[in-house]
C-alpha cells in the first residue's frame, strides 16, 4: 500500500504502486457491457429473452435480424414475445432458458423460436419446483383435536378389534 500525499495536503492510500498506473485508469474506467447494435430495433419488452437466446446458445451477432429484414424481424419478434409470455417474468425467463440449456440436445437452432419446446418443459418443470416450495397454512390445534364423541367411538371401535383379535 502506498501513501501520496494530494496538493491540498491531505494522505490518500492505494493500492497501486504509482498513481496512475494502469491499474488505477482501468478501476476509474466506467464498465459498458458488450451489445449488438440490432438490440436497439428490438422492443424492450422481448430484449431479456433475445440477450438470454444470444448468450446461452452464442448465437452469433450476424444471424440477428435487424428491422432491415422486415418479415425475419417481425417473426423473431413474433418468436421472442412467444418465448416472454410463456414464463411470464424476466426472472423465469431467464431461469427457464438456463435449465433448457442445460437440457440441450444438440438440434440445430435456426431462431428462438427452436427452443420452444425445451423452454415448455423448462417452464413445467420450474412451476413444479414452485408448487413444491409454496407453504400451506398451518392447522390450528383445534382443528387437529376430534370431539369426544368422536375418540369415544375411536376407542371402543379399538377394543372390539382387539377382542376379536383375542378370541
Amino acid at each position: 500500500m502506498a501513501e501520496i500525499t494530494d496538493k491540498d495536503g491531505n494522505i490518500r492510500r492505494t493500492d497501486a504502486k504509482i498513481q496512475g498506473d494502469l491499474f488505477d485508469l482501468m478501476m476509474q474506467m466506467p464498465q459498458h457491457k458488450y451489445e449488438p447494435r440490432v438490440f436497439a430495433d428490438y422492443n424492450e419488452i422481448v430484449l431479456e429473452a433475445l440477450r438470454q437466446f444470444i448468450k446461452l446458445w452464442a448465437f452469433p451477432e450476424a444471424g440477428i435480424p435487424s428491422k432491415k429484414q422486415k418479415g425475419l424481424f417481425e417473426r423473431w419478434v413474433s418468436e421472442l414475445q412467444k418465448l416472454t409470455d410463456l414464463c411470464g417474468s424476466d426472472a423465469k425467463l431467464k431461469l427457464a432458458m438456463e435449465l433448457a440449456f442445460k437440457n440441450y440436445n444438440g438440434h440445430l437452432i435456426k431462431s428462438p423460436i427452436s427452443i420452444y419446446s425445451d423452454l415448455i418443459t423448462s417452464v413445467s418443470e420450474l412451476n413444479r419446483e414452485e408448487k413444491k416450495i409454496i407453504v400451506k397454512p398451518e392447522v390450528t390445534i383445534e382443528e387437529k383435536v376430534a370431539s369426544p364423541e368422536v375418540v369415544d367411538a375411536s376407542i371402543k371401535r379399538m377394543k372390539n378389534l382387539l377382542r376379536k383379535e383375542d378370541d
